[in-house]
């Protein structure tokens, strides 16, 4: 039942939409930000070694 009730609550309010994609964006950024993060760390001790 509560499904039924968020999902006729998000289908009728655009604005609703539009908050929840925002947020949505807002976790996927915070998402790639970490995985870029841990890849640049990656290649930095990749290239330390390679000069070593």
């Amino acid at each position: 039942m509560r499904r039924a009730i968020y999902a006729a609550k998000y289908l009728s309010n655009p604005v609703y939409r539009r908050k929840i994609a925002c947020e949505l964006n807002k976790g996927e950024s915070i998402h790639a930000l970490k995985r870029d993060l841990i890849y640049a760390h990656e290649d930095a001790f990749r290239a330390r070694n390679l000069e070593a």
